[in-house]
């Protein structure tokens, strides 16, 4: 009752400034049966619009742009001949006016009520927005993508993606922009919004967000299928189709192509990128997007091979529609990107920028800010009198951004019925998926003598319990644990937001440039207090559920009692080297009191976002000196005692870190090794609105952790691009054959394998690709890999995805704690067959196996599909080799991985090359 209460009030309010949607329309120019295809309706309603209207459908109103923001303003600044897209945060955006879901629901609707009964053809508005970990103003805050991406978990990032869509879908967006699939410099700030650095893993979780966004791809369309045009109009593939069901919503991902190569990890910056490389590589993730039926793209700021992607014909209309088969998808810019190209120094103009851009099948453009004259697609009558475009080419934009409306559904239902839908906002079994995810994607990267778990954190209440939970290393439940007396010293500014000053913040963020208190801020840095936001990241739909996101000192509070509990701020990351020596020394001496010290250490919104680009991997601003303060004063204590009682001290140091990106710890990262003060660190990432449990339930062992790292930790910032990466290790050059003395060099195993050397330290990773510690201990056996196509190549299954070889084994769990072990396998290409040098060793398969029981066992069948076991030959050809591949098992990219070998004949060979230029013009 008081929620209808409260919408009569809100539709009164919209009412009363000329919002509320009034009668239905009048019938449209054109059919509106979805029963009848894509294709017809497309060709019916082209064949009636002015060449204005066509040029509206280029448009992509984002915050602000043209001046209205807000309700009956922009929807009388659009309704004379519509608007292709809309940003959902442009009509809930400034003056507080979309403080509520219910509020900004009904504003949207009003909004669009008003385009279909006003413009002449009565076409809807696409509603857009970002997708990456939440897609709704009140939805449900999931981990950020590389937290996910530490999952390793395919079913959970579609059970995600299908969550993201229905909040949005009730919340009136139709359109989010994810996955991201952009491998990034760690030096970029937009480390933290990409799933991996390799390029299976993420090809792997970004399909299956797609598929979890927008539903199962029709049976009808295949990649690079042509579908059915309609006449006036393309129509091909995908597009061509119906979402799934009105649940669904239109995945558009991001950033096409090698957006994460930028020159120097800096945002926008030129890439020097082989074509090898591209095609290998970054365009691995975007063909199995393609394959998953992905209907939009967001072009990604920067160059390849030197020519702007706003610009370039070759990579988006070639390679991107037709090799990879992405048809008629809709295609859309960044943010103002169009006018950048006149910068780039590639077109005399914006008029010239805009018909570059339409000539490269870009179909939206993103207008953003207040500046008119930087929408490029505002131009596009001028750019057909210069001759740059022309009017069929608009067209043709026009038709896939119109395809892609009546695939969501948006011309037979406009507007969304408040009261149906948004109960699903955080609704609880959504809450439960962001827990399970933060969870999964905890890596524990060291762990000096078991030093975790401490059952004494164990859970204080048990709501929002995830599938993980239950059941520490004993294999005992933690239900509802008295709160321990262990004394605990909560250290660093992302644990608490005791100390945070709202106010100066804000008037911090406005001075440089940001909307003070802007509340739809997608990267803000006034609202939230660090420890909050370093808990949500970037692109996170902060709404008054993220002002209330738990911080580590706050959960740690529900578990030990008040006297046994110091928080301490000690430093941050956004303070200058070597920040407040008093501040320092209080942590230092709270840590020697403490039986426990959590020192929460990492990135805040200012060191890792878009923008926030770094030199140095090392700890940000006076946490490097912290850590180095209470770990030495942790050791000396313990030592201390020694000396005094013949007994040393027992008191624990263990690093949690709140990181978008790898990290490193100084010179030769000596005060995280061990016996230098530090028992045990973890990584939490930006683990979203569950994420201090989370943490607490894997310090407390009452989750034992699972999350494996998703790319190489480099030494330091010099080992960027170097044998760490599990994908830049060619052979031979990032390694050497040693034979004498190998087990005293951490560069070499103990079979004689080394990585290359530095002057001054190993090239080997600080921490390997695939690592992640556990509670318990696994152990493999029974490991073989058999060919599924025949020898002969004859009744083999055709498709990208199709298994060529799978993997058996059986994992047992020796150790004394339930658990789940993520079994990675790596291939090594025939010797011989190629001119190419090939990788080291690559992803070609993974798999989660468990919950296994202590003392228990599982068997797993992994398949390596046709597409992850190809590579591109000398001639670039994307093709299957035929001989012997070396199949290698493990829990890490390490060395110290079991291997088998398996044959893949030549007509074996030849007939999965056939199946994946079937489905790929490569």
């Amino acid at each position: 009752l008081e929620m209808v209460q409260r919408l009569w009030v809100l539709t009164a309010v919209a009412a009363a400034v000329g919002l509320v949607a009034a009668a239905p329309p009048e019938p449209h120019a054109h059919d509106s049966s979805s029963a009848v295809p894509i294709p017809d309706r497309l060709s019916q309603l082209l064949a009636s619009m002015s060449p204005e209207e066509l040029i509206a459908e280029t448009f992509l109103r984002y915050p602000c742009s043209s001046g209205p923001c807000v309700g009956d303003a922009l929807a009388g600044d659009l309704n004379q001949t519509g608007v292709g897209s809309v940003s959902i945060r442009c009509v809930t955006d400034t003056s507080g006016t979309g403080s509520s879901p219910l509020n900004a629901l009904n504003i949207r609707n009003a909004v669009q009520s008003q385009l279909v009964q006003h413009s002449r053809l009565h076409i809807p508005a696409s509603f857009e927005e970002e997708g990456l970990h939440s897609g709704a103003w009140g939805g449900t805050l999931f981990p950020g993508a590389v937290g996910i991406g530490a999952t390793w978990d395919v079913p959970l990032m579609k059970d995600i993606g299908a969550a993201i869509a229905v909040e949005a879908r009730a919340a009136g967006v139709d359109t989010v922009y994810a996955p991201e699939v952009n491998m990034f410099d760690p030096r970029s700030g937009r480390y933290t919004e990409g799933i991996s650095e390799d390029p299976m893993l993420t090809a792997a979780l970004g399909a299956a967000m797609v598929l979890g966004l927008q539903g199962p791809r029709p049976e009808s369309t295949s990649p690079g299928a042509k579908g059915t045009e309609g006449e006036g109009g393309g129509c091909r593939g995908i597009s061509c189709t119906y979402l799934a069901s009105p649940n669904n919503v239109i995945a558009l991902g991001k950033h096409y192509a090698q957006y994460g190569a930028d020159g120097g990890g800096l945002n926008g910056a030129p890439t020097e990128v082989s074509n090898r490389t591209l095609f290998e590589i970054y365009l691995k993730p975007w063909r199995a997007l393609a394959t998953a039926g992905m209907r939009g793209v967001m072009v990604a700021h920067s160059t390849t091979l030197h020519i702007p992607n706003h610009a370039n014909v070759w990579l988006i209309d070639h390679v991107l529609r037709e090799a990879l088969g992405f048809g008629d998808g809709v295609v859309l810019t960044d943010d103002n990107n169009i006018i950048n190209l006149v910068h780039w120094g590639v077109a005399n103009n914006i008029t010239h920028a805009a018909g570059r851009a339409m000539a490269a099948t870009i179909d939206l453009d993103l207008q953003g800010g207040t500046d008119s004259t930087q929408h490029g697609y505002a131009y596009l009558d001028d750019a057909v009198a210069a001759g740059f475009v022309t009017r069929d080419q608009i067209k043709a934009a026009a038709a896939r951004v119109l395809a892609a409306k009546f695939a969501a559904g948006l011309f037979d239902q406009p507007t969304v019925t408040p009261l149906s839908g948004l109960a699903v906002l955080r609704s609880p079994e959504h809450q439960a998926l962001a827990c399970r995810a933060a969870e999964e994607g905890i890596v524990l990267v060291t762990n000096t003598d078991n030093a975790l778990p401490i059952p004494a954190l164990g859970r204080a209440s048990t709501s929002k319990r995830s599938k993980n939970a239950g059941a520490g290393p004993s294999g005992t439940a933690q239900k509802g644990k008295e709160r321990a007396g262990l004394k605990v010293a909560v250290i660093g500014e992302l644990s608490s937001c005791e100390w945070f000053n709202p106010h100066h913040a804000a008037s911090e963020h406005h001075r440089h440039g940001g909307p003070a208190g802007n509340l739809r801020d997608p990267m803000p840095t006034a609202h939230a207090c660090p420890a909050r936001a370093a808990m949500l990241g970037p692109y996170t739909l902060y709404n008054d559920s993220a002002s209330t996101v738990p911080t580590v000192a706050e959960v740690l509070a529900t578990r030990v009692t008040p006297e046994s509990l110091a928080v301490v701020r000690g430093g941050g990351p956004d303070e200058t080297s070597p920040g407040n020596a008093t501040e320092i020394a209080a942590a230092a001496a709270a840590a020697v009191k403490a039986d426990l010290t959590l020192l929460v250490l990492g990135d805040s919104m200012t060191t890792a976002r878009e923008g926030a680009d770094r030199d140095t991997l090392d700890l940000a601003g006076s946490q490097l000196p912290l850590l180095t303060a209470v770990a030495a004063a942790v050791r000396e204590a313990n030592a201390e005692d020694l000396t005094v009682t013949g007994v040393a001290g027992t008191r624990k140091l263990v690093v949690v870190l709140l990181s978008g990106r790898p990290t490193t710890f100084g010179w030769l990262n000596r005060v995280i090794s061990p016996g230098n003060g530090v028992d045990a660190m973890l990584v939490g990432w930006r683990p979203g609105e569950c994420g201090a449990e989370a943490i607490a339930n894997v310090l407390s062992g009452s989750v034992n952790p699972s999350g494996k790292l998703n790319q190489a930790w480099p030494r330091s910032v010099g080992g960027i691009g170097g044998s760490a990466s599990p994908w830049l290790a060619r052979r031979p050059g990032g390694f050497i054959h040693v034979r004498d003395d190998v087990h005293h060099d951490p560069s070499c195993d103990a079979a004689g394998h080394c990585f290359s050397r530095y002057v001054d330290q190993t090239a080997a990773p600080l921490f390997p690709f695939g690592h992640g510690l556990s509670y318990t201990h696994y152990e493999y056996s029974g490991i073989s890999a058999t060919p599924v196509v025949p020898a002969d190549g004859s009744g083999a299954q055709c498709g990208p995805t199709t298994p060529i070889v799978t993997v058996n084994l059986t994992v047992h769990n020796s150790g004394g704690a339930p658990g789940t072990e993520i079994v990675q396998v790596y291939a090594h290409d025939p010797l011989g067959q190629s001119l190419v040098v090939r990788l080291w060793k690559r992803l070609v398969a993974f798999g989660r196996v468990g919950p296994i029981p202590a003392g228990g066992s599982m068997d797993a069948v992994l398949n390596v599909s046709a597409d992850d076991l190809a590579t591109f030959d000398a001639a670039m050809r994307l093709r299957v080799e035929a001989g012997v591949f070396a199949i290698t098992v493990g829990n890490s990219s390490a060395f110290d991985l079991q291997g088998v070998n398996v044959t893949v004949t030549p007509a074996a060979a030849a007939a999965a090359t056939d199946c994946l230029r079937n489905a790929y013009k490569l």
